[in-house]
């Protein structure tokens, strides 16, 4: 909850003025946060409450990092403390939450378990592969991506492998989050009564926020 509201103190400090679209987004991260611990108080077996609290969580650090890196960098305050590395945390902590919500979210969902073997070992690929794009993201070297700040840990010897891994990480993303989404649908042709109507709700839900993210 702090970091929310830091987020949005200081979308509301920027001098370009708050972005609503952002602003948008975290109050759905928010919402995906109150229900990942009420899921977490009422079935605490269930894998989705941890889930939605972990990438909720993440969204807010990469958010109020970043934030706080850009009024940093603005120009029209005095050096803020802890600015790079500030800037550095936010450089890399959205892949996780982003692995987490196009991924393992639909891929667990809504009973907190894989499918089958199958589909959990999809899970493990995509942990095991998505993990050097995260490292790649953090340890490249040159300017942080839309800010005036160097990486303070990037590795220029390393450069051409951190690139490779950079540029193949995001594709490999994609991927399995369209195979995971596949797993929706035969999970949905595979269930009835409660799981069938949770399984509608996430969809109608999805397109939803899809719609707003756009309009915004």
């Amino acid at each position: 909850m702090l970091l929310f509201a830091g987020s949005i103190a200081l979308l509301l400090l920027s001098p370009e003025g708050p972005d609503f679209g952002i602003i948008t987004w975290l109050f759905a991260q928010l919402a995906f946060a109150i229900v990942g611990g009420l899921i977490g108080l009422r079935r605490p077996g269930n894998n989705i409450g941890r889930i939605l609290l972990v990438a909720a969580f993440l969204t807010f650090v990469q958010s109020t990092s970043w934030q706080y890196a850009q009024l940093a960098t603005s120009g029209q305050n005095a050096q803020l403390p802890g600015d790079v590395a500030v800037a550095w945390l936010a450089g890399w902590t959205f892949v996780p939450g982003f692995v987490i919500f196009v991924v393992f979210l639909p891929l667990l969902f809504p009973t907190g378990r894989a499918l089958s073997p199958r589909w959990r070992l999809m899970g493990w690929a995509t942990a095991v592969f998505s993990a050097p794009t995260t490292v790649a993201l953090a340890l490249k070297p040159g300017p942080l991506e839309g800010l005036p700040i160097d990486n303070p840990v990037g590795i220029e010897s390393a450069a051409q492998l951190i690139e490779a891994l950079y540029l193949w990480g995001y594709p490999f993303i994609g991927v399995c989050g369209l195979v995971a989404s596949s797993s929706l649908i035969v999970r949905f042709r595979r269930s009835s009564g409660i799981e069938r109507q949770q399984l509608k709700s996430f969809g109608a839900s999805t397109l939803l926020f899809l719609f707003f993210v756009v309009a915004t």
